[in-house]
């Protein structure tokens, strides 16, 4: 079912030109209880082109569909479900932390979660489960009590418990839920959870007395504690500035020296290994002597770099330009291998971070052989692809770097490859 899942999802894309950010199941089959005849609930984020939201008149920001093989899906566009999420929306914060993904963009849902846990307002989380449990209360114990309606009684309840407990977001999964309880219930529990399993979805077999006073307790202790919850204000900037990323506009508060750990952190391999080291450093020129002797005396300790091997025929003068979209397709070659781990307008700015510290520069020099994408398909039409380049580290085969001169400094930035 997943592969139909996927191939419905890309048509959507296709159909609404849109990228669907993440998309997840919700209901049931994410809680952990769901019946034989369960429908897929699979509720998704996406966005429109940058030009899309350049309009003075609302235009609709859902997509819904329903297919004849039980998919049910349901999405909210990005400024829409940001919007909701500075309420902390429960229904969204069930889809950002569901445990079934069938598709993600970078990492848009990493960056929401720390968002959402950041902004979460435990009195609108309460109030939203508490007041949920009125519907399903009256049935507990009636004729008209179904499996279902059950485990919608007991995990509303237990998530309003959780945030009067805990003051957090209330999990996904209803097993993670029995911390709050005891060990008999949790048994109980999941006999009924084996039970559903069976059985379709308004069924009604009987259920253990002592559950129905599980639900009832809990829904009681949460109605004394309901005015004792903290209201919080969430931060309107926080989401602000993830709406933005998502099209470019990165509000960078990157200090020069915090920006080799910055690329750095992103230096990862598809299977999660570092490949390198970066360094990046601005000094005082020292007019009295060579450039590249005032370089090699500033890098002498720095273990990086093998500054034996350091002369100006090594490297190559290149205009600005050329060392911009050079400094640029590095931290993207850092960030990734055999996929895109950083946009490229995350690396331009980034690469501008360093670059934009020099007034009136003089010279640029690299030491790497660089050519246009030819062997590949680029994600970036501007991207460079490293070709040869010489060995001056101590440690790293592939290593190349730039070397930044102006009427007062000298710049230095150098990434390290395994090879």
């Amino acid at each position: 079912m997943e592969t139909r899942i996927l191939e419905k999802l890309n048509e959507i894309e296709r159909d609404k030109n849109i990228e669907i950010l993440f998309a997840v199941e919700s209901g049931s089959r994410a809680w952990g209880f769901a019946s034989p005849n369960s429908d897929y609930d699979i509720r998704f984020v996406y966005k429109h082109k940058a030009d899309w939201y350049l309009n003075l008149w609302e235009q609709k920001d859902t997509i819904e569909f329903m297919t004849e093989d039980e998919l049910d899906g349901s999405g909210w566009d990005i400024r829409k479900a940001l919007k909701l999420l500075s309420k902390s929306n429960p229904a969204l914060l069930d889809w950002i932390y569901s445990p079934i993904v069938y598709k993600k963009s970078g990492t848009f849902l990493d960056e929401i979660k720390m968002v959402a846990q950041k902004n979460f307002n435990p009195v609108a989380g309460f109030f939203h489960y508490h007041s949920m449990n009125k519907n399903f209360e009256e049935s507990l114990g009636s004729n008209q009590m179904t499996l279902k309606s059950y485990f919608y009684a007991i995990r509303t309840a237990l998530c309003a418990h959780w945030i009067y407990k805990k003051g957090t977001i209330p999990p996904v999964d209803f097993r993670k839920l029995y911390s709050l309880i005891d060990s008999e219930s949790a048994t109980l529990l999941d006999e009924l959870i084996l039970l559903k399993s069976k059985h379709i979805e308004k069924s009604n077999e009987s259920i253990d007395l002592r559950l129905l006073a599980l639900a009832k307790r809990i829904i009681a202790e949460n109605n004394k504690a309901k005015n004792q919850l903290k209201n919080t204000k969430s931060n309107p900037e926080d989401f602000n500035k993830l709406f933005r990323k998502q099209f470019g506009v990165l509000d960078l508060e990157v200090k020069i020296e915090n920006l080799s750990l910055l690329i750095e952190s992103k230096s990862v391999t598809s299977y999660g290994a570092q490949l390198g080291e970066v360094y990046c450093g601005i000094f005082d020129r020292n007019h009295t002597q060579d450039d590249f002797k005032t370089i090699i005396q500033k890098l002498y300790k720095n273990e990086l770099i093998d500054n034996q091997k350091i002369d100006k025929e090594t490297f190559e003068t290149i205009s600005y330009e050329k060392a911009r979209n050079i400094l640029i397709s590095s931290i993207i070659k850092e960030c990734k291998y055999g996929e895109h781990y950083m946009k490229w307008h995350e690396a331009e700015q980034l690469a501008d971070v360093f670059l934009n510290n020099f007034k009136d520069i003089e010279t640029i020099y690299c030491n790497s052989i660089w050519e246009k994408v030819s062997l590949r398909e680029s994600v970036h039409p501007k991207e460079l692809e490293l070709t040869a380049c010489n060995n001056i580290s101590w440690n790293y085969w592939d290593d190349y770097g730039l070397f930044v001169v102006s009427r007062t400094q000298i710049g230095v930035i150098w990434l390290g490859d395994e090879g």
